[in-house]
């Protein structure tokens, strides 16, 4: 909007041409569109002012002058669009071909010196300056970050004040350094945008003082938990969270479900008799993503959009860039009315890409059209069966999908210029991976990625690839706070290494960790490199495998030259990076035996068999021994 509509008019009627000698002699119609009037010093006679004409400069707007709000423009982009000086593009048009770093706070009053969490304690505004030095260190600056308004996938704990999620626990914890009472609360307990606010200290900064994006992760289960706690008193088991401190229910849970019930008039009118247990009895199921969805879950997805989606987008709609919404799906949210929580702060909220993580991970593809502007791009589950790490070959048809050069069953999973659409309505393709081996956020996990060098090699080729065909890509680091008591508990054994120093740098406690940060530039700086032309990528590309079929067992004698050596074909690529170097060995007796954690012949033609070790065996049949016994 420009232009100012608050002139007031006066109050006798304009003399139709009044004489003047300036012209503030000239009476003003009240009329703002009509243009201020004007004196004629050579005539001596007022004359009517220009009309107001109203230009934004864009091409895809029309505008006009309201005598209300002034100059408005309304953009003439389809659904899914935004208007910019090139035009009208996709919301996600600024993430095609960039990156992004995500990272997890903690949330509630994690950081207060008050909650005695921490050992020692800190309270201190969110070191933002300190984090985005970090960032400034990496060759190719992000174009976003991503971190939470939730504490992670939890839906009962937030990294900013909410009115309604006020729940205290007190608890001991037992650590090393001796025991020691603590509070832990839903969110930062000191006032809305105080210093422990993190989420609008961090915010607040990088909007102010950088041009880096804020991209908010969110937890959609909310704090009902319908996702963690599908099940939540139903079938003889409670929820198992942070607040179960008096074993048999959640007090947060209990009290967000009252505050619901409060709400239900106003939004569900036609549902009536709701109490605290119905919600209980109906809103949860024994079974995830029952269906249909019964009317008492509805009024709890209804009431996580209204009363904490809607509060955050308004409180922060100049702060927010964009969201990622995690476990997106029908048991756990209504994805409409998240969408339209957000659309109806109106603003800038009214063009931000949000993003459900839901459904199909790989490949990717548009999985809600008219709803989601990016693909989370989730990759395997790091802890499934059998456990999947990122950087494994089965997770590369996210980056094939993205180039458009997927070949398999599923349907519109090939992305143009970066983008899957469907019908029109798009989706930019957008990959997020942990820069961990084994876990999201875990700090004592050192950066599988930066292992072995076909590793290293991988990761600059895969994000290499994503920015060339237009895509977009996010990796998530650990911070130095990130389940900070490990020094002091009894999981410090699940080190990967025991010659790394369990010691926390309090001080430094919400930047990224020097080793993850340590990969991170070299992985940038490369990728810089091969984009100026410094390095070449291998012609190979890092996942293809040898033409051999696995499924047809070696008839020839043993020959000099293959043996069960590290550098044989015969092995199993247990953590999937196609790296030789590390490769687990499969003896002659267990050709590709599953119990060797090897595909045989009976159960290499079934994927879900062999899931992992499907993809593994091809690379291990190499095409010098495809015919032979290795002795």
């Amino acid at each position: 909007l420009s232009g100012s509509p608050s002139k007031s008019p006066m109050s006798a009627p304009m003399d139709p041409s009044p004489s003047c000698t300036q012209n503030t002699d000239c009476p003003d119609d009240g009329i703002f569109c009509n243009g201020e009037p004007t004196c004629n010093t050579i005539t001596g006679q007022c004359e009517d002012g220009t009309p107001v004409e109203c230009d934004d400069g864009l091409s895809c707007t029309t505008d006009q002058c309201d005598e209300d709000n002034g100059c408005v423009s309304t953009s003439t982009c389809s659904a899914g669009e935004v208007c910019t000086a090139d035009g009208c593009k996709p919301r996600a048009h600024w993430m095609s071909g960039e990156y992004g770093i995500g990272f997890r706070i903690q949330g509630g009053n994690y950081y207060e010196a008050s909650a005695n969490i921490l050992s020692p304690a800190v309270s201190q505004p969110y070191p933002a300056a300190a984090l985005h030095t970090q960032l400034l260190s990496l060759p190719i600056q992000p174009k976003w970050v991503i971190f939470g308004l939730s504490a992670g996938a939890e839906g009962l704990e937030y990294t900013s004040h909410h009115p309604d999620l006020t729940v205290c626990k007190e608890y001991v914890i037992n650590a090393g350094t001796g025991d020691r009472n603590a509070r832990l609360c839903q969110t930062p307990t000191l006032p809305k945008e105080g210093p422990t606010d993190n989420f609008f200290q961090l915010a607040s900064w990088f909007k102010a003082n950088t041009d880096i994006k804020v991209i908010v992760y969110m937890a959609s289960e909310g704090p009902a938990k319908l996702h963690h706690c599908y099940n939540y008193l139903k079938g003889g088991e409670i929820c198992d969270d942070a607040f179960d401190w008096n074993g048999s229910e959640s007090p947060a849970m209990e009290t967000w479900l009252t505050k619901v019930v409060s709400w239900a008039p106003e939004l569900a009118p036609g549902l009536t008799g709701v109490t605290v247990s119905s919600l209980k009895q109906n809103a949860y199921s024994t079974t995830y993503n029952a269906i249909p969805i019964p009317p008492e879950r509805d009024l709890l997805q209804k009431a996580y959009a209204q009363k904490v989606v809607k509060y955050f987008a308004t409180e922060y709609k100049d702060l927010i860039d964009g969201y990622w919404f995690d476990h997106a799906t029908n048991q756990a949210c209504n994805r409409q009315y998240i969408l339209d929580a957000i659309r109806s702060v109106g603003g800038h909220q009214a063009d931000v890409p949000i993003a459900f993580q839901h459904n199909d991970k790989i490949p990717l593809k548009n999985n809600h059209p008219g709803q989601e502007d990016y693909t989370g791009g989730h990759p395997n589950p790091l802890r499934g069966t059998p456990p999947i790490p990122p950087y494994s070959c089965l997770n590369e048809d996210m980056t094939n999908s993205i180039e458009g050069a997927y070949q398999g069953a599923v349907a519109n999973a090939n992305a143009v210029n970066g983008y899957f659409d469907v019908s029109g309505d798009k989706s930019l393709g957008h990959i997020f991976l942990p820069t961990n081996k084994d876990s999201w956020n875990r700090l004592l996990r050192l950066p599988g990625w930066g292992e072995t060098v076909m590793r290293k090699d991988k990761a600059v080729e895969w994000m290499h690839r994503v920015k060339v065909a237009g895509g977009a890509w996010s990796w998530n680091p650990p911070m130095m706070s990130n389940n900070a008591n490990d020094c002091e508990a009894d999981n410090v054994d699940d080190k990967p290494n025991p010659s790394i120093g369990c010691v926390v740098d309090y001080e430094a406690w919400g930047k990224l960790d020097d080793q993850h940060l340590t990969f991170l530039q070299e992985t940038v700086g490369r990728l810089k490199n091969v984009v100026d032309g410094a390095e070449s990528l291998p012609a190979t590309q890092s996942c293809e495998i040898a033409t051999a079929d696995p499924t047809t067992a070696p008839t020839e004698s043993p020959v000099s030259g293959c043996t069960n050596a590290p550098s044989s074909c015969w092995g199993y690529d247990h953590d999937g990076d196609n790296d030789p170097n590390d490769r687990k060995l499969c003896g002659v007796g267990a050709y590709f035996n599953n119990n060797a954690r090897c595909c045989n012949v009976d159960t290499f033609k079934s994927f879900n068999s062999c899931t992992n070790q499907m993809e593994s065996a091809k690379v291990a049949c190499c095409a010098q021994c495809a015919t032979q016994i290795c002795t």
